[in-house]
């Protein structure tokens, strides 16, 4: 061990986080209160259970993608719809098997599990097959000579379920639970324990840090998107951390800059969902005293013009969705202009110089 500790000296299982820049710092905390929040939202259950799938089946996507197997829209849509078939090809068979480990929750019992070697040689056995997954890989490496992969993994989940990486406050933990799944990411990444599935099964031990800090998987599936989204920056960084006294610094800033968009990109979608919620709420408040033909009408266009989100020609309201084109059949233009200025006279629609869209201020709380 000796002999290797003098030629891998930059494999080290240790990080002096007080040396981060401050920037590091100020991402974490901000991923930290993002996931915080998300974790309180309220959603309708179709509507988070279709966000959560559609983030799972991304992550399941770029983790083969990473481990150098392409998974067609095609393939991928069946899961989309939540309905998949049953398939013979044996890489499909992985991909259903994936997804459904990852959109399952975790066994009641297993959160705060210390996670081991045995433990890690699971996941990736339940990942590709017995066959394939007989242990740590045989062939050599120029950076880690297989046979001390063993030696790794045990430094690693050492360090992992150590007190170094831990902390005893509650506001900080989870981004200490963060840190730990980035370093988890860039020391498989390092020394490669498998001959097959690297990434699948990085993304499944992330999931266990997670879970055994009680933080949401949605990290996990954000960080899968990030790293396929900009895999050769991630392959650069991962390879000039290891130069000199190997510093995973430069490494976990690179992988919570790409955590904190994600996270704004998805706070804004869910706060979209939340507004559009609230106005479908609002109009069937504002229409219930009546239900003839003219409230009808005139309740959808509210409903469909606030999904479109964008301003539409009067012409071309009519056929905006399948919903307006049936209550609008045999109508007459002017019977659609009546409509518009009774609506516009409630000041719910508004004309713009490219037509016709809604107003939703009044949904918002300080906005002066």
């Amino acid at each position: 061990m000796e002999t290797y500790r003098k030629t891998i000296s930059w494999l080290k299982f240790h990080t002096d986080l007080t040396k981060a820049v401050p920037e590091l710092w100020t991402i974490l905390g901000r991923v930290a209160a993002q996931e915080k929040l998300l974790r309180g939202i309220p959603l309708t259950v179709s509507e988070a259970r279709s966000i959560e799938r559609e983030l799972c089946l991304n992550a399941v996507r770029s983790r083969f993608a990473q481990d150098g197997i392409l998974i067609s829209n095609e393939t991928m849509q069946p899961h989309f719809a939540g309905d998949p078939k049953a398939v013979q090809d044996p890489t499909q068979q992985e991909v259903q098997h994936l997804i459904k480990a990852w959109l399952a929750p975790f066994p009641e019992g297993s959160t705060g599990a210390v996670l081991t070697t045995d433990r890690i040689q699971e996941i990736h056995r339940s990942i590709v097959g017995p066959s394939n997954g007989s242990g740590w890989r045989t062939a050599d490496l120029k950076d880690v000579p297989s046979e001390m992969i063993g030696l790794f993994m045990e430094e690693l989940c050492d360090w992992l379920n150590g007190t170094e990486l831990r902390t005893s406050s509650d506001v900080e933990a989870t981004g200490y639970a963060v840190i730990r799944l980035l370093l988890a990411e860039l020391y498989v990444q390092w020394i490669q324990p498998f001959e097959t599935g690297q990434a699948r099964t990085s993304g499944s031990i992330g999931r266990e840090i997670l879970a055994a800090a009680g933080v949401s998987q949605v990290i996990a599936h954000l960080l899968a998107v990030h790293i396929q989204a900009a895999h050769s920056t991630y392959q650069c960084i991962a390879e000039e951390c290891k130069s000199g006294n190997a510093d995973p610094i430069p490494f976990l800033l690179f992988g919570l800059q790409g955590l904190a968009t994600a996270m704004d990109t998805l706070h804004q979608r869910v706060r979209l969902l939340q507004v559009n919620g609230q106005w479908r709420a609002q109009l069937f408040t504002l229409f219930n005293e009546a239900n003839d033909a003219p409230t009808r009408r005139q309740r959808q266009v509210l409903l469909d013009l606030g999904e479109y989100g964008a301003s539409v020609p009067l012409a071309k309201l009519p056929s905006l969705t399948p919903a307006l084109a049936a209550l609008y059949s045999g109508v007459s233009e002017k019977t659609l202009r009546r409509d518009v200025d009774a609506l516009s006279q409630t000041g719910l629609l508004v004309k713009d110089p490219i037509g016709l869209q809604v107003d939703r201020s009044s949904l918002l709380a300080f906005k002066d």
